[in-house]
């Protein structure tokens, strides 16, 4: 033993090791040769044969003192044994066991390891109450892994609760991080009036942490997407243009929050301002990106400003099909300006066939190609559409046959089936060319014979609800109310955000009740249900859908629940202040509460003077708007004066022009006050035709 000590001083490790394997021959159950055999071995990075000499030490030794164990969980996360380290770690606790940071590194390991539930148990262990007060350091570490864990298990709640218990039981360790990570749960949960709250009460212990004296970019921002959100929009922008003055490079993913945040609360320009930053960036130059600029041009600059935004990307991108299809599409919009229609035409004849098929969007160009034909052009699509289904089911009574063992001998089997993407895609065309020509019976045949695959899972759910759509719209054109009706509540269990089907369902209930009867609003409280999980302005049409529903049928009380909901994803969009605004004033009109009654109304007319203020557009709308709110709660005399001001405004169009509305809703004030002078005369002034 003395002599291997030599060698190993001297740096002669193999002499060294034979030397201690002569000596573990001679007194085998001693553990010091092992020991300084695994010395040795760490001297020349032999980490697996160190950790091996280790485990055998103390295998042999009483009483193991937890150093060598922490030392051999190190070893073994070296060498990426981590099982074994957890098991080194475990052992050094039973002698060591108000050692937390081996409760965090045990944590740590589980969590790598994908064993969630031991590492959370290691961890509320650590966070105990009746345990001695932890280092600042630990602490803010077990809770930030804690929650990230709860997190990733699916018990968002827990997560927040966890920080929001640290923050309120040990202020004085809350730093940065803490606080980032509380907030975007919070926005995550659309809690956004906690956040301000947060970032307010902790401001004092982050800029502890920082030399800046200013909170930290990261926070600042996301306190300015929650002021935007609760309709402080000065505020909120103030932080957003401070992220503005930092490089997109630095702060790609605030950018992205930002974007949406702004999309969401209706400031279209100021978003497409923060996205194009974005599409400069190669990552982020894609499909998803050009969308989100595209309704962003679209809602703050309008469809040409679409077509110049596609010609940008277009010369950036030349080759690129989904840029080509997305500018053609563009501009078939210009039905009356025939180069628009020549260069739509251009685009769509120069398409790679390839490409369309990688980016899924067949069904996209041949609607397109179809709206770029003429009449005569599109006459012939009809009978091959219907021509396709009589081969495509002689092919399956053939294929049936085939199985039975009574198939024709000539009968080759050519795999083309009514799913397939170009296929599909041509009867899709035949159905809706019939309905734009007014064929309504052959468009009803197309549809139907082509659902008849759906029996035998042959097409895919999608399919079956395009099929519906259409089978919904013939329905509709000949007059079978109740088929498309039905038909319209297919295709949105599927396809829950489809704005076109919820607006065909609204349409149809003027002349057929029932279209939003109560199959609807179960279906409409399905989806609100349903969607609970989804990004926040995913679940805003299912909302404002049910709203509508509910409105129609009477059931104020859930409609208001669902406009409201809908207010805190969208606050900064006039029609969702609107449609909450309304809802509200019927509730207030119709609770026996006093206290309540005036709480609903106050509530009512804040929401009309907010849409007032939003609705830049149409500016005239949103005073008559508040207007007649007061009036309906039964305030004439702060009525008036807005309707006085509705016709003395200036309007856009004839068709905008709600001065007769005004005038007459005026005209009752005044004989409610026994001025049948002043009702007259605005009578005469505003509705003499």
């Amino acid at each position: 033993m003395s002599d291997a000590t030599i060698l190993y001083a001297r740096g002669e490790y193999a002499e060294a090791v034979s030397k201690l394997h002569a000596a573990i021959v001679k007194i085998p159950h001693s553990s010091e040769p092992y020991e300084q055999l695994a010395l040795v071995y760490e001297e020349t990075n032999d980490l697996e044969k160190a950790l091996d000499s280790y485990s055998l030490a103390t295998a042999v030794k009483r009483g193991v003192d937890p150093s060598m164990w922490y030392r051999m969980a190190s070893l073994a996360v070296n060498v990426n044994n981590k099982d074994y380290a957890i098991h080194c770690l475990a052992k050094a606790a039973r002698s060591d066991p108000h050692n937390y940071e081996n409760k965090m590194d045990q944590a740590t390991l589980y969590s790598e390891l994908g064993d969630a539930k031991k590492a959370i148990e290691q961890l509320e262990w650590v966070l105990k109450d009746d345990l001695p007060p932890l280092d600042g350091a630990i602490l803010r570490d077990a809770v930030v892994l804690l929650a990230k864990l709860y997190y990733s298990a699916d018990m968002r709640d827990k997560a927040e609760h966890a920080l929001e218990h640290m923050l309120k039981a040990y202020p004085q360790h809350i730093d940065a991080t803490v606080v980032n990570i509380l907030i975007e749960l919070k926005i995550e949960f659309r809690k956004y009036s906690e956040v301000l709250e947060i970032v307010e009460r902790s401001r004092a212990n982050i800029l502890e942490h920082v030399d800046s004296g200013q909170l930290p970019l990261d926070i600042s921002v996301k306190q300015g997407q929650c002021l935007l959100y609760e309709g402080q929009t000065e505020e909120g922008m103030e932080r957003i243009e401070e992220l503005l003055r930092h490089k997109v490079t630095e702060f790609d993913d605030l950018y992205f929050d930002c974007g949406k945040t702004l999309m969401e609360v209706g400031l279209a320009s100021k978003a497409e301002e923060v996205f194009m930053h974005l599409i400069a960036l190669d990552e982020y130059d894609n499909v998803d990106m050009w969308q989100r600029v595209e309704r962003c041009v679209q809602q703050s600059r309008g469809l040409r400003a679409v077509v110049e935004f596609y010609d940008m990307l277009h010369d950036k991108h030349p080759s690129d099909v989904f840029i080509a299809v997305s500018l053609a599409d563009s501009l078939s919009r210009f039905q009356d300006d025939e180069e628009s229609l020549r260069r739509a035409r251009s685009l769509v004849s120069n398409l790679d066939d390839v490409e369309v098929q990688k980016y899924g969007i067949l069904l996209r160009v041949t609607a397109l190609q179809r709206k770029l034909l003429s009449e005569a052009e599109l006459t012939v699509i009809i009978p091959a559409a219907l021509k396709l289904l009589e081969d495509l089911s002689e092919k399956r009574s053939q294929r049936k046959l085939q199985r039975a063992g009574q198939g024709s001998d000539d009968f080759v089997d050519d795999n083309v089936r009514i799913s397939d993407d170009d296929v599909f895609a041509n009867i899709i065309s035949g159905a809706e060319v019939a309905i734009r020509l007014g064929r309504h019976e052959e468009a009803g045949t197309i549809v139907n014979h082509a659902l008849s695959f759906s029996a035998g899972s042959v097409l895919t759910r999608e399919q079956t609800a395009s099929l519906r759509y259409l089978k919904s719209l013939v329905a509709y054109m000949m007059g079978d109310l109740q088929e498309s009706a039905a038909s319209c509540r297919s295709v949105l269990e599927v396809f829950p955000n489809s704005v076109t089907v919820w607006n065909m369902l609204m349409h149809m209930a003027i002349d057929y009740p029932r279209a939003l009867s109560v199959g609807t609003s179960k279906l409409a409280k399905r989806l609100v249900a349903s969607s609970l999980d989804d990004a926040s302005r995913e679940r805003l049409l299912p909302l404002m859908a049910s709203g509508y529903v509910h409105t129609w049928n009477k059931k104020w009380s859930i409609a208001m629940h669902d406009f409201l909901t809908a207010l805190t994803i969208a606050p900064n969009d006039h029609e969702v202040n609107l449609c909450a605004a309304i809802s509200l004033l019927h509730m207030a009109t119709r609770n026996s509460n006093e206290q309540q009654r005036h709480a609903l109304a106050l509530r009512a007319v804040v929401l009309l003077e907010r849409t007032a203020e939003l609705n830049t557009t149409s500016p005239q709308e949103g005073m008559y708007n508040l207007a007649r709110g007061l009036q309906h709660l039964g305030f004439p005399h702060l009525a008036r004066p807005i309707y006085e001001r509705c016709l003395e405004m200036p309007v856009s169009s004839e068709a905008d022009d709600l001065r007769r509305e005004a005038a007459y809703n005026l005209s009752l004030i005044y004989r409610s006050s026994n001025a049948n002078g002043l009702a007259r005369a605005i009578l005469r002034k505003y509705m003499t035709v």
